[in-house]
């Protein structure tokens, strides 16, 4: 991508963020309108909303220019970095957005629910294994995929990955406390 997205690059990236806002209502349970629909009836929306994806992807691609060099230490960083390589497509950026989601579902509970919640120091250093342990899988799908590796092996591990985060919640031993 050069400085700024196509509008090519704009829209793939529109329909991939549309489709997840509506499958998880964040513009509220009524809103079903497809981003087609968005285009065909909205032409200001439409704008509007290609003009916030085209900022995210110029942050994403001036952050990955200034951080090429880093190893990222979080799910997050990870998964921009796996959505600025050329080669994913968007099946792979989507597995990176659920993914993204996933991990801050989890890090919600941990804000809203365990830390409330007096966890002692032994649970605390599980869910940090955890954490690390979920880093670690998400570097080694990635390197694997940046390396040259199939698309099929990297959405099934982020799938798991993601599924994993989700189910964090009703897993013991991280809860009930």
């Amino acid at each position: 991508m050069t400085e700024h997205p196509t509008i090519r690059e704009i829209e793939a990236a529109a329909r991939v963020l549309h489709e997840a806002a509506v499958f998880h209502r964040w513009a509220g349970p009524y809103y079903t309108k497809s981003y087609d629909e968005l285009a065909a009836t909205d032409s200001i929306g439409k704008g509007e909303f290609d003009n916030l994806v085209e900022r995210m992807l110029m942050a994403a691609h001036i952050i990955g220019e200034a951080t090429a060099n880093e190893k990222p230490d979080d799910v997050t960083s990870l998964m921009v970095r796996l959505m600025q390589n050329k080669r994913a497509g968007l099946v792979a950026v989507e597995a990176a957005a659920e993914t993204i989601a996933a991990d801050a579902r989890f890090n919600m509970w941990i804000l809203d629910e365990v830390k409330p919640a007096g966890y002692g120091e032994g649970r605390w250093m599980q869910l940090m294994e955890f954490c690390e342990e979920i880093i670690k899988r998400c570097e080694a799908a990635v390197r694997q995929f940046l390396d040259g590796g199939a698309h099929e092996p990297l959405i099934n591990a982020l799938s798991a990955i993601a599924a994993d985060l989700r189910s964090a919640p009703t897993t013991k031993p991280f809860w009930p406390c």
